[in-house]
């Protein structure tokens, strides 16, 4: 089971270690929420998936299922801590719908808002 309890950018850690998973070392990846097919190129070399090839096969919402997969793995429970570990992240929507927005489901209800 996989715990962060930090996310940090890539400048502010030691060298990564590309045998341990990129999110327990505290940069934030897009892997568990992208579809495979690249051969994990980037976390390979210690760089984090930025989610290039897309949604993984059945996900409806990327950037969601990003959330849920990071919001699943913090190891806190306040939250104020829980706040501290997301500060991490100077951009989350940049983060979470990098290649994304356009097709999620934040923009499926635009329709109802016109009159």
């Amino acid at each position: 089971m996989k715990l962060i309890s930090k996310i940090s950018r890539i400048q502010e850690l030691p060298p990564l270690d590309t045998e341990v998973c990129l999110l327990e070392q505290g940069l934030m990846c897009s892997g568990p929420a992208t579809r495979s097919g690249c051969n994990s190129r980037c976390p390979n070399v210690g760089a984090p998936c930025i989610g290039c090839y897309g949604a993984a096969p059945g996900v409806l919402d990327q950037g969601a299922r990003l959330m849920t997969a990071i919001a699943s793995v913090i190891d806190e429970t306040e939250p104020d801590a829980i706040d501290r570990v997301l500060d991490g992240l100077p951009d989350p929507a940049g983060t979470f719908y990098r290649f994304s927005l356009a097709h999620s489901l934040l923009r499926a209800n635009r329709g109802a808002f016109k009159e």
